[in-house]
């Protein structure tokens, strides 16, 4: 996949992940917590992640172990379209994680806030800008659920977490 990025979908084992899922599982049979993207190098993550923001961080982040992922290859953008939308993203990094974004997909109520990101939101936008709309309507409209149901992925691999024990 040699200059195409991928889109990565999480099921994490946290509390907040287990209530993502719950909120947004009713459309299908998989749930996701989580979205972001996997750049061309196939181990940089770019991502809108809850308390940190919009980052870079490796694939293989000790943080994310316990969680289930799903990488899917985007069918349509070339390697100069995601060479824009990575430049593109480079500019995203610090921006702040949207929580009121959460609140404005979960009540439906218009509005986005330009420095901030929720997960789907922003990796929505990151393919919007090599030239690919996943789904209709708006990145601020969209889940991590509603981008596995895109007709312009297909699933590549899937890793599953490793589950750590708890020692009471």
């Amino acid at each position: 996949m040699h200059g195409l990025c991928q889109l990565l979908l999480y099921n994490g084992s946290g509390a907040v992940s287990r209530w993502i899922e719950r909120l947004t599982s009713a459309r299908g049979d998989e749930a996701f917590s989580h979205a972001a993207m996997l750049l061309p190098d196939g181990n940089t993550v770019w991502e809108s992640y809850q308390g940190v923001g919009v980052r870079e961080r490796p694939l293989d982040d000790p943080e994310f172990d316990s969680s289930d992922l799903v990488c899917f290859d985007i069918d349509g953008p070339k390697a100069k379209d995601w060479a824009k939308a990575i430049k593109w993203s480079k500019g995203e990094i610090g921006c702040e994680y949207d929580y009121r974004g959460v609140f404005h997909f979960l009540s439906g109520e218009q509005g986005r806030d330009p420095w901030k990101w929720w997960c789907s939101e922003g990796a929505f936008e990151f393919v919007a800008h090599a030239g690919l709309r996943l789904l209709r309507g708006e990145g601020w409209q969209t889940s991590p659920r509603d981008l596995c149901l895109s007709p312009f992925i297909r699933e590549s691999w899937r890793r599953h977490g490793v589950r750590k024990k708890v020692v009471k």
